[in-house]
């Protein structure tokens, strides 16, 4: 049994509705089957198979105006669908695997269940590591390393995808590598990543490697202070992310069009596009993306002078980020409220900033660490302890800072900061950005 009739299961339920059984009958039945190994297994196939073409009639309806539903609909069945993935797994049921894996990471990843995605998918890795079918473990592999940069190993994946000529999987692995580039700060690896991957769509006509490649390339653009080549970009991925139907695409490229209008200065401008963005991930029950957009808002009203209504939406932000887990998330909203707090003369401002500075440091994005250690100088020049406000700018290297506005922060603060310290204080730094948390927290080297 390899293929699915999804008109076949759509048919049935919309006939039949779901079924349900007394708690007390359903663990009788379940003691008695699995006292029968043969009609166990037997029954556990056809459970496992029937589930994972249910997943699979959802895959386009996760990416386009139905996404909410296909999320409801999948949430209802969630148990079964964990029971079926996990004997799947265990079995190697390769069929039920390869049909679940897009859904079963689109409704983690829409739904915010980042941590479960990431053990399932780790899980289900570890097993399938020991099995001699390299193709469906890569295509877990992958989705493992999209729930977590820092343990992608895209390039083990990218080596297996090429060797079996899986053309579609080993797009959407280089826009992987592309991501974990752009994290680490390496630019010109993700520039190359993400334009390998907009190539190798093109040649395949697979519509939705290109409006995540193009996504990407407006990124780096924008990063690189190449506006109209990163709305070009961005503009193109809207195009064809409409055409495919790809919602979420549209909201990530009006997410990055008002990045750029942040960084053009146009702030009334970039709250219209986050406000658009916000629309779509809430119509399509994308609860990362709403806390993205929120966090968005929160620090253009910041930028416009509205600090209340910005820490509103940037505590609302950080609630919905620490729902799911989402540290790197956490992090720059923490950063937003503390450049807030410094605004308002608040002293909670410290521990926001050193509270971002850790969630930095502990998830390895040395962009982030850098923008937190900033603003905690910022800090520090407020409370006129311009040694210590100079010692974090001295540890800072302009040449490792790829965002044109934090560089003009750095070289901002030192002006400001140069001719208030000591001539025998300005050799002091800290030697890594760490040190800076261990010196306002001697404790935290004991905490998990």
């Amino acid at each position: 049994m390899t293929g699915c009739d999804t008109k076949s299961i759509k048919s049935l339920r919309e006939l039949n509705g779901r079924y349900s059984i007394l708690e007390l009958l359903r663990l009788f039945a379940y003691e008695d089957l699995s006292q029968r190994r043969d009609s166990h297994d037997e029954v556990c196939t056809h459970h496992a198979y029937y589930y994972s073409c249910f997943l699979k009639s959802k895959e386009k309806e996760l990416l386009g105006l139905k996404e909410r539903e296909a999320l409801n609909e999948i949430s209802l069945e969630i148990d079964n669908i964990r029971s079926a993935w996990n004997f799947a797994v265990l079995h190697n049921l390769k069929d039920v695997i390869t049909n679940s894996v897009n859904s079963l990471y689109s409704f983690y990843d829409l739904t915010g269940w980042i941590q479960e995605g990431v053990e399932v998918f780790r899980r289900a890795e570890e097993r399938l590591r020991r099995k001699e079918d390299l193709v469906t473990f890569a295509l877990v592999l992958e989705k493992e390393g999209m729930f977590s940069y820092r343990q992608a190993r895209y390039e083990e994946v990218e080596v297996i995808f090429k060797s079996k000529n899986l053309k579609m999987d080993l797009a959407r692995t280089v826009i992987g590598l592309g991501n974990t580039a752009y994290r680490k700060g390496n630019i010109s690896d993700a520039r190359a990543n993400y334009q390998n991957a907009l190539n190798l769509s093109k040649k395949i006509d697979y519509h939705l490697g290109m409006a995540l490649a193009l996504n990407g390339l407006g990124v780096i653009n924008r990063v690189q202070g190449k506006f109209a080549r990163a709305k070009g970009n961005l503009k193109n991925c809207i195009d064809i992310s409409r055409k495919i139907g790809y919602q979420r695409g549209i909201a990530l490229a009006f997410n990055n069009l008002g990045n750029i209008a942040i960084a053009e200065k146009q702030f009334v401008e970039a709250r219209n596009l986050y406000q658009e963005c916000l629309i779509i991930f809430e119509e399509i029950g994308d609860v990362g993306g709403k806390a993205l957009s929120t966090n968005n808002l929160g620090y253009v009203l910041y930028k416009l002078g509205e600090y209340d209504e910005a820490q509103r939406l940037l505590e609302k932000g950080l609630e919905i980020y620490t729902e799911i887990g989402e540290k790197r998330g956490m992090a720059l909203t923490l950063i937003n409220l503390g450049n807030i707090a410094i605004e308002k003369k608040e002293e909670k401002a410290k521990s926001l900033l050193i509270g971002a500075l850790r969630l930095a440091t502990e998830i390895n994005v040395r962009g982030l660490s850098l923008e937190a250690a900033v603003s905690l100088a910022d800090y520090y020049q407020w409370k006129k302890d311009y040694n210590r406000a100079w010692q974090i700018v001295n540890s800072i290297t302009i040449d490792e800072i790829i965002d044109d506005d934090l560089e003009d922060r750095v070289l901002d603060l030192t002006d400001k900061i140069r001719g208030k310290v000591s001539k025998e204080k300005k050799k002091l730094k800290y030697e890594d950005l760490a040190e800076i948390i261990k010196d306002e927290d001697p404790d935290d080297n004991h905490r998990d």
